[in-house]
């Protein structure tokens, strides 16, 4: 309790200081400033002739006209000048900038808005120019497949000599869409959907080949620029209806420019002949 008094007594100690300190200054600035003449009664003191005499008690003297809070308020509200030289004396340059610099910063704010509202704009732009661009890319996507499609339809037909060699086989013939529905009709095709059947009588390339022993061997062949599981996948299928239908031994082989990695088992496995498309055929297309 002992503690709190003299806490106490010390920051009403401090108020006081720092009150006759701004009455001090207050009496500095009104007596720099006239006060007007209709304001002045026999009772109050012409502040702006008296001098600040030293020591407390003259203190107290001259500012007796404001001896309260209220009443130097009121006084500083009636003289504009005498508020702003208060505020020159009281407050730091920064705060008396404060609203000159809140101007600026607001001006600033405001011209990176419209700034930002222009990027945003821009922004959609190149938004809508990009998706115009990736459907393009998709046309273009689908006339070079179309392109790659036509280029290996050329060439597997003139690979089928070098197929047959590298299967150790001599070429017979090209089956033609005709033979090899010749070789379907009258079979059973029980479990064969029209699906399967379709793409066995539209199979890339059907050759009719024999081997060292003088044996037909029928090869099916699936070209693509980028062969993958689905080309291997026909082929196996293609021979394996070959050799249901006509009674005799078959082969897969699957032919393009490049090769899907997960093809890599069947070839391995000996189900399907890899075989390259060589580049100097491709540059005489």
């Amino acid at each position: 309790m002992v503690r709190c008094a003299g806490s106490a007594k010390a920051v009403s100690a401090r108020l006081e200081r720092n009150g006759q300190r701004i009455r001090r200054i207050a009496v500095r600035l009104i007596a720099s400033y006239p006060i007007p003449s209709h304001r002045i009664t026999p009772n109050r003191i012409i502040l702006n002739r008296i001098e600040l005499l030293p020591g407390a008690d003259a203190t107290m003297t001259t500012i007796d006209e404001i001896r309260t809070v209220e009443r130097l308020m009121q006084t500083l509200d009636e003289n504009p000048q005498l508020l702003e030289a208060v505020r020159a004396r009281v407050l730091t340059r920064e705060l008396l900038e404060l609203p000159a610099t809140h101007a600026r910063f607001a001006e600033r704010v405001g011209q990176l808005t419209e700034r930002l509202d222009l990027l945003t704009e821009r922004v959609y732009q190149i938004a809508e120019q990009l998706s115009e661009l990736i459907r393009q890319v998709g046309r273009l996507q689908n006339d070079v497949g179309a392109i790659k499609g036509f280029i290996t339809d050329a060439v597997v037909h003139r690979l089928a000599p070098a197929i047959a060699l590298a299967m150790g086989l001599s070429l017979k013939s090209n089956l033609q869409g005709s033979d090899l529905s010749g070789i379907v009709a009258g079979q059973d095709l029980d479990g064969i959907s029209f699906g399967d059947l379709e793409s066995f009588l539209l199979a890339d390339l059907i050759m009719e080949t024999g081997n060292g022993a003088g044996e037909t061997v029928y090869v099916a062949v699936e070209a693509s620029y980028t062969v993958d599981h689905r080309d291997t996948d026909r082929a196996i299928r293609n021979a394996a209806y070959l050799t249901r239908f006509t009674g005799k031994p078959a082969r897969a082989a699957v032919t393009g420019r490049h090769k899907d990695w997960n093809i890599d088992g069947q070839i391995e496995a000996g189900s399907v002949l890899w075989y390259e498309f060589p580049a100097q055929l491709l540059r005489g297309l």
